[in-house]
């Protein structure tokens, strides 16, 4: 498969800081970049013959244009599935962090397992960090865990990426945080 050249490459090198120039994305392009690819993903999952699930979600596969323009890439792990299908058993396939927990414990595939991935992703542009560092010795270690603790603690700046110049009352960057913690909830209450 063959994409159209997309200038400023995949979303990790921005968000983790490894673009060699050390150039931060702002709020207002973060934000845009995760309504990309939530419109990319609904696409895929609601608006297509048949319902693609991408199965690989990360920032590595999310692609940038000159504009900071997201598009879902990497499809070579996705699985098709009629519109009558709520779910389908296959074998595991993703990255590690990445992966749904359900999948792992029931290998039942669904639009939920993209869900998982995305709400990580969206964990990971707020926070401009991995979601598991195992170079961190601390409750840190996996970012998750910590920004539920610090959301419930009410300390968003905790879990907001210390490069970005964001008003604590955004409530845009507070209603994405809580969007993230519930797209990766084990209990959906």
């Amino acid at each position: 498969m063959a994409y159209e050249y997309m200038e400023n490459g995949s979303l990790d090198k921005w968000i983790f800081r490894t673009n060699g120039e050390g150039l931060t994305l702002d709020w207002e392009t973060r934000f845009s970049i995760i309504i990309g690819v939530a419109r990319g993903l609904a696409y895929l999952h609601e608006n297509c013959h048949m319902k693609i699930i991408h199965c690989d979600i990360k920032p590595e596969n999310v692609l940038l244009d000159d504009n900071y323009q997201a598009k879902v890439s990497d499809f070579g792990l996705a699985k098709l599935m009629t519109k009558e299908q709520s779910q389908v058993v296959t074998r595991l396939r993703g990255t590690r962090g990445y992966l749904a927990p359900e999948w792992v414990t029931t290998n039942a595939l669904s639009e939920k397992i993209d869900v998982y991935s995305f709400g990580m992703v969206l964990l990971e542009i707020v926070g401009g960090r991995r979601n598991f560092n195992p170079a961190e010795c601390s409750e840190k270690a996996h970012f998750p865990s910590y920004a539920l603790k610090m959301m419930e603690e009410r300390k968003l700046q905790e879990i907001i990426d210390s490069k970005l110049e964001i008003d604590e009352d955004n409530k845009r960057v507070e209603n994405v945080i809580k969007v993230s913690l519930w797209c990766i909830q084990r209990d959906m209450h």
